[in-house]
């Protein structure tokens, strides 16, 4: 696996792990002291990226990461960097700076979780937030972060969250409108049946236990799953916008809730279509294409939409559905529209 390239890369070739009166001088500035935690992880061939625009916090944490023994580093600057970074697929880890202005680091986050960019949307994503909102907070959470480091930031509180995700990676969850880490509290529970299993190549290389065609293998595998499951989410949703489109205009009621119906359907789709675009699914894309298309010209006309329209438009979304279900029963799938329309109400 070669270096990550980017404007500005950090690398060491020896990493030290420097304990005592070296290892403390080592590590900073405005009084932070880097501390070289004795660990068992094999951190060399973890790769890095680091998205931090804070200089004062960044003489303190690259000091700390390389004593670690985190040596194929790489610090992206710009927003660009990052993005052009992490889509070579080689990351294991990316420290995202959650408080520049150039960028919102939600967006390239969300990007990597729903496969646009890079080739592991499974890797490990920690966020440093020193002016911490509410809005900040759950933008980041959407996106599907691992972890968020608040103040105090200091290299102990980046080290602890590092070793939580060495540790213990948390499933994913793959519903409609989210792809990303479990983040409920007891997960002992069980999982459910929205949870998936996935790859943790920052914890197999730290344990030494890292083979690359094995984890290209099971990244690709989990990859297309993760990409199933929330196609098939997002076509259960427009399937029943589809059934609620049409029993408004049988029973003359609710054509608001049509109309908006129509307005949500095109958005699903079409973020539908272009992550099946990259994933090679040439039946759905076009199922997707076609039932835009379809939703354009009813909503040209102006006027409440035809049934036999609709009738295309939910023969399509069913189509669309059973591509990512194909073992669902029609009894089964009746009961759980009928129950996602009472839902609605």
């Amino acid at each position: 696996m070669g270096e990550l390239s980017s404007s500005t890369a950090v690398r060491t070739t020896a990493a030290p792990r420097r304990n005592g009166a070296a290892g403390r001088a080592a590590g900073g500035a405005a009084g932070l002291r880097a501390e070289s935690p004795r660990h068992p992880y094999q951190l060399g061939d973890v790769v890095t990226v680091v998205a931090d625009q804070d200089d004062a916090r960044l003489a303190w944490l690259l000091p700390a990461m390389i004593e670690w023994g985190l040596e194929r580093l790489t610090h992206t600057p710009d927003a660009d960097d990052t993005i052009e970074a992490v889509g070579q697929g080689v990351a294991d880890l990316v420290l995202l700076d959650a408080d520049r202005s150039d960028r919102d680091m939600s967006e390239i986050l969300r990007d990597v979780r729903y496969s646009r960019i890079g080739k592991n949307p499974f890797l490990i994503s920690i966020t440093l937030m020193a002016n911490p909102t509410g809005e900040r907070v759950t933008r980041m959470l959407d996106a599907g972060v691992d972890f968020i480091v608040t103040d105090p930031l200091t290299p102990e509180s980046v080290w602890a969250r590092l070793c939580a995700c060495i540790e213990a990676r948390r499933p994913f969850v793959v519903v409609r409108d989210y792809v990303g880490p479990d983040r409920r509290k007891n997960l002992r529970a069980g999982r459910g049946p929205n949870t998936i299993e996935v790859p943790n190549t920052l914890g197999d290389k730290a344990r030494g236990r890292y083979g690359a065609e094995t984890a290209r293998r099971a990244i690709a595998s989990k990859q297309a799953e993760v990409i199933s499951r929330w196609a098939g989410e997002n076509a259960f949703r427009v399937l029943v916008l589809t059934h609620l489109i049409r029993g408004a205009i049988e029973r003359h009621v609710a054509l608001q809730r049509a109309r908006a119906a129509l307005e949500e359907i095109p958005q699903r789709l079409g973020s539908v279509r272009d992550i099946l675009s990259s994933a090679g699914s040439p039946y759905a894309h076009d199922l997707c294409e076609n039932s835009i298309r379809t939703i354009a010209s009813i909503k040209k006309t102006g006027t409440t939409p035809n049934l036999l329209d609709v009738t295309l438009l939910q023969d399509a979304s069913l189509a669309l559905y059973r591509a990512f279900n194909p073992g669902i029963s029609p009894e089964q799938l009746n009961r759980d529209i009928r129950d996602a329309l009472r839902g609605m109400r």
